[in-house]
C-alpha cells in the first residue's frame, strides 16, 4: 500500500460502510483494495450505500480529485494501479457524469406536459412480501411537488403512530411528452421515506444519449449491490445479523461456510429461516433472501449478533452451535451439504427452545400457509421431547373461534404445524386466557407423573373442565352484555 493519498481514498469509500464490524475488517485485509480495479471497487461501495445521490456525488468528485493529486505527483496513473489506470479513472468520470445528470433532472427545467408519479413501495405486515401502493398515485407537475406529498404523508403517518416506517420507501418518475402523442419514462429515482435519492434508473431505451448514461451509471441503478469482493471477519457458526431493509424484515443467519477466502459472489455460505419458516442454505451475498431483490446488499449492515434469537429463528441457535463444535459439517460439496450431513432440517425437536420441557404449557402461534394470514393463537402442553423419533408428543387443545367448545386430544406437534408456516412458541404461566387454565393442572401432573398423558379418563376429565370453563366464558360475557342493554 503506497501513499496517504491512496488511504485517504480508502477511508472515504469506508464512510459508507455502516457495520463498524466490517469498516473495521477492510482496513486490516486490504486485498480488496489492491490491484487495478481498487479505484472502482471503492466507487461501488459508496454507489451501493443507503448515503443520498448528492452524498455519493460529492464523494466520487473528491476520490476523482484524490486521484489526480496522485497523478500530478507522480507523473503517472501506476501509483493508483497497474495497466488499467486510466480506463479505471474514465469509469470514475462517466459515474460522475451520470450522477450529476440525475440529479439535474431534479429541477425545475421540465418541458411542458412533463409528468412525475410517485408511488410507495413497503412489506406488508403479515406476508412480509413487497406491495407496491398504485391506489394513490398522483400526477405532479415538479419532482419536489411529488417530493412534497411524500414528506407530508411520513409526517402524518408520525404524527398518527409516533414513529416511521422501516420498510417502506418510494419511487418517482420522470415522464414526458413525445412527439408522437406519447408518454415516455426518462428516469425513476428511489427515495427513502425521508426523501433521500438513493438512486437513479435512466431508461436506456428513451434515445442514444440516456443509453450511454445509463451505461455509465450502471452502478448508480444496479439494484441489490452484492460486493462480491468484499470478505468477512466471521467464522463457520457465528451468528450473524441481516438487515436489508427497507425491502426485507432484520433477521439472522449462521456462517455455515468460507471458501476461497470468500472473494467471490458464492463465497460465503449461510443458513437461515426462510419467510416459510424453513431452514436453507444459500450465498450470504446475493441469495440470502432466497432471490428476491434487495435495495441494499446485507453486507453494507453485516454484524456479529450475540444476542437472543426471536423465537421462530430458534433453530439458528443449535445450528450454530452443531458448526461451532465441527465446521466440517457447513461444507457445501457432492458428498452433501449440512441437511444431509445431520438430518436438522427435518428434525421439529429442533424448533422447540431448550427450556421447554414435559408438562411446560405453550402458546403457538404461526403464518397460515394458505393464505398468509396470521393464525389464532394454539396452546398445548408438552408430553415429551426426548423420543427417539424426530418429532414431540403434545396434548393439544383447540377452541374453535366458531363453536362453542374445544378438543383436547394427543397430537403430533409436526403434525398440528403442518398447515403453518414461521411459527413461534412461549412459554405460559399465569398469563393463560382464562379458558385455558386447567392446562396449567395438567401440565403440574405431566411434570409429577409423566404417564397420566397415557391415562384416558384423567384426560377426558380435563377435558370437560376445559370446555366447562368455555361455557362460563360465554355465559359472564353473555350476561354483561344483557346488563349494558
Amino acid at each position: 500500500m503506497a501513499s496517504s493519498v491512496e488511504s485517504e481514498i480508502m477511508e472515504i469509500a469506508l464512510r459508507f460502510m455502516e457495520s463498524t464490524e466490517i469498516a473495521e475488517h477492510m482496513r486490516k485485509d486490504k486485498s480488496w483494495f489492491d490491484g487495478w480495479g481498487r479505484l472502482m471497487r471503492a466507487s461501488s461501495i459508496i454507489t451501493g450505500s443507503r448515503a443520498s445521490l448528492e452524498d455519493k456525488l460529492a464523494a466520487l468528485r473528491l476520490i476523482a480529485q484524490k486521484y489526480a493529486e496522485i497523478e500530478s505527483e507522480s507523473g503517472s496513473a501506476q501509483n493508483i494501479s497497474d495497466d488499467n489506470a486510466n480506463e479505471a479513472a474514465l469509469e470514475l468520470d462517466k459515474l460522475i457524469e451520470a450522477a450529476e445528470f440525475m440529479l439535474h433532472e431534479t429541477t425545475e427545467n421540465a418541458p411542458t406536459g412533463t409528468v412525475f408519479l410517485l408511488k410507495s413501495s413497503y412489506l406488508t405486515k403479515d406476508d412480509l412480501t413487497t406491495t407496491d401502493d398504485w391506489e394513490d398515485i398522483v400526477p405532479f407537475a415538479s419532482f419536489n411537488a411529488a417530493k412534497s406529498r411524500l414528506l407530508r404523508e411520513e409526517q402524518m403517518f408520525r404524527e398518527n403512530y409516533g414513529e416511521a416506517i422501516d420498510y417502506k420507501s418510494y419511487t418517482i418518475s420522470k415522464w414526458v411528452h413525445t412527439q408522437d402523442d406519447a408518454m415516455r419514462r426518462v428516469i425513476t429515482w428511489y427515495l427513502s421515506s425521508e426523501g433521500l435519492i438513493w438512486f437513479a434508473d435512466i431508461n436506456d431505451h428513451f434515445d442514444e444519449r440516456l443509453k450511454q448514461l445509463a451505461d455509465d451509471g450502471r452502478d448508480l441503478d444496479d439494484l441489490n449491490h452484492e460486493l462480491s469482493w468484499l470478505t468477512v471477519p466471521y467464522l463457520p457458526g457465528d451468528i450473524v445479523t441481516i438487515d436489508c431493509r427497507p425491502t426485507h424484515e432484520i433477521s439472522h443467519a449462521v456462517i455455515a461456510e468460507i471458501h476461497d477466502g470468500g472473494q467471490d459472489c458464492c463465497g460465503i455460505q449461510a443458513i437461515y429461516m426462510t419467510k416459510g419458516g424453513e431452514l436453507q442454505q444459500f450465498a450470504l451475498k446475493h441469495d440470502i433472501n432466497a432471490g428476491r431483490i434487495s435495495l441494499f446488499t446485507c453486507m453494507y449492515r453485516l454484524e456479529k449478533y450475540m444476542g437472543e434469537l426471536p423465537s421462530w429463528e430458534a433453530p439458528l441457535k443449535k445450528v450454530s452451535e452443531m458448526l461451532k463444535s465441527d465446521p466440517s459439517l457447513g461444507v457445501e460439496n457432492a458428498e452433501g451439504d449440512f441437511f444431509s450431513r445431520t438430518g436438522f432440517r427435518h428434525n421439529i425437536k429442533n424448533y422447540l427452545p431448550d427450556h421447554l420441557d414435559a408438562g411446560d404449557v405453550v402458546r403457538i402461534r404461526g403464518l397460515c400457509d394458505d393464505c398468509g394470514e396470521t393464525r389464532p393463537d394454539y396452546y398445548a402442553v408438552i408430553v415429551n421431547r426426548h423420543s427417539l423419533a424426530d418429532d414431540v408428543t403434545i396434548l393439544f387443545y383447540h377452541c374453535d373461534h366458531y363453536s362453542d367448545h374445544g378438543r383436547l386430544y394427543k397430537a403430533s406437534l409436526r403434525h398440528e404445524l403442518g398447515s403453518m408456516s414461521r411459527y413461534s412458541f412461549t412459554q405460559c404461566e399465569e398469563d393463560l386466557p382464562g379458558k385455558y387454565r386447567p392446562l396449567i393442572a395438567l401440565g403440574e401432573a405431566i411434570k409429577d407423573n409423566p404417564s397420566i398423558a397415557d391415562d384416558e379418563v384423567y384426560i377426558e376429565r380435563i377435558h370437560r373442565e376445559l370446555n366447562r370453563k368455555v361455557y362460563r366464558t360465554q355465559e359472564l360475557s353473555e350476561t354483561k352484555r344483557e346488563e349494558n342493554l
